[in-house]
């Protein structure tokens, strides 16, 4: 497993490495720099065969790390971690639905109840819907309402911003799929489901 982490405001050592351990989280080493001439420096004293025996290599996009794995271990599988790709979706969606906000503002203006309920509640919109089951919403001088009824609501407003917030959805239970087998068949259903609508959002995060 390796990441970076900001460590000092000199941009010459700005975002150290470090190398850890999967199962227990301890830290193995540490790299001074995430540039590609210290990451060079440092794996190319690995000995091949020792190189050989990693299966996994664990780590966010940056390039330089992927490029690292497909020099020194060919024969490892390269993983990214869920979070960056639930990230890339969660601003994806939240773009979709600045844009319907604003088209209702534009239409019915700014005491338009959807307007107000996905500028004022928009994090509802990047959360797991079970949290907002039991969420209300009072607009002023208006009667309570429920938040996970407002939400269907507004993302049935457009068709893009349906299918972003609903695979969405489906990321955050990843977890449920137990084997690489099914894991894969997931990503490769929710890739088609992004780039189904035509969306350039949406197929951006599918390329990813």
């Amino acid at each position: 497993c390796i990441d970076e982490i900001k460590f000092s405001d000199n941009a010459e050592g700005k975002y150290i490495c470090l190398i850890s351990d999967f199962k227990t989280g301890d830290c193995i080493d540490v790299i001074p720099n995430r540039r590609m001439d210290y990451l060079d420096d440092y794996f190319s004293k690995i000995q091949p065969g020792e190189a050989k025996m990693v299966k996994v290599f664990i780590s966010d996009m940056y390039d330089g790390y992927a490029t690292i794995q497909r020099k020194y271990f060919p024969h490892a599988i390269h993983i990214i971690d869920m979070f960056h790709i639930i990230t890339q979706l969660s601003r994806a969606t939240n773009r979709l639905r600045t844009r319907v906000m604003n088209e209702r503002k534009s239409k019915y203006g700014e005491d338009d109840i959807y307007y107000k309920f996905m500028k004022n509640k928009w994090k509802l919109f990047l959360c797991k819907k079970t949290k907002t089951i039991n969420k209300t919403y009072t607009p002023k001088g208006g009667a309570e309402m429920s938040c996970f009824d407002l939400i269907q609501e507004c993302i049935s407003l457009d068709m893009n911003l349906w299918d972003a917030y609903n695979t969405l959805q489906e990321l955050f239970n990843y977890h449920y799929y137990s084997t690489y087998e099914e894991g894969n068949r997931f990503l490769d259903r929710v890739i088609n489901k992004l780039r189904a609508g035509g969306n350039d959002l949406l197929e951006e995060v599918a390329n990813t």
